[in-house]
């Protein structure tokens, strides 16, 4: 990479910082261009380089915390697809636990942003509730499955998906805050079992 490259990539990357900085302390409608562009050290102009506005640049934030979600969801969902058993599921969701764990662990701020942002009124919210929906959705789809194959208890996959995404948010929530008991080991194996317990058919 030559240097006008490396200080584009120094200059994205600031932005980007500088943005997950303002955005947990002020939320995104407190969070401005002039703010971000301000705290990484460029012009206001050069945010524009980078980014087409505040929203573009807080998805691309969020997107690459739920992206992987998304993912791994998706492949837990086609994974699922082909299990037979009850005990066969067991696998998939411990892989596909691990996997959240991995994100949450791996981008903890920006986990913090996602998680916040959930709860609050206006864009930011509208925009992360918009991106959990679809893995609710997905949700939606694996419960609904195993119930058509019988290997789950007849049950609402809509309500039961809102409270697995539901009690998936509040402990990686819990575990970034460090509220007791809430270890990351101990998460993703806790809520499947008591998911896969409370609807065996």
């Amino acid at each position: 990479m030559g240097r006008r490259e490396d200080n584009k990539a120094g200059k994205r990357g600031r932005l980007e910082s500088a943005a997950l900085e303002s955005f947990l302390a002020h939320g995104y409608a407190g969070s401005s261009i002039a703010r971000i562009a301000a705290s990484a050290g460029v012009a206001r102009g050069t945010f524009y380089l980078y980014h087409r506005d505040k929203r573009a640049l807080f998805t691309a934030l969020i997107d690459s915390f739920l992206e992987p979600v998304l993912a791994a969801t998706t492949s837990a969902r086609d994974e699922l697809a082909g299990a037979a058993t009850l005990d066969a599921t067991y696998e998939v969701y411990a892989r596909l636990g691990g996997r959240l764990v991995e994100n949450v662990l791996g981008r903890p701020r920006v986990a913090r942003l996602v998680l916040g942002e959930a709860r609050a009124a206006g864009a930011g919210g509208d925009i992360v509730r918009a991106r959990i929906e679809r893995i609710e959705g997905l949700t939606r789809d694996i419960l609904a499955d195993g119930v058509g194959r019988g290997l789950f208890r007849p049950h609402d996959p809509a309500a039961v998906a809102l409270a697995i995404v539901g009690a998936i948010e509040r402990l990686a929530w819990a575990a970034l805050a460090g509220a007791p008991g809430a270890t990351t080991a101990s998460l993703p194996a806790e809520i499947v079992l008591l998911f896969r317990r409370g609807l065996a058919a």
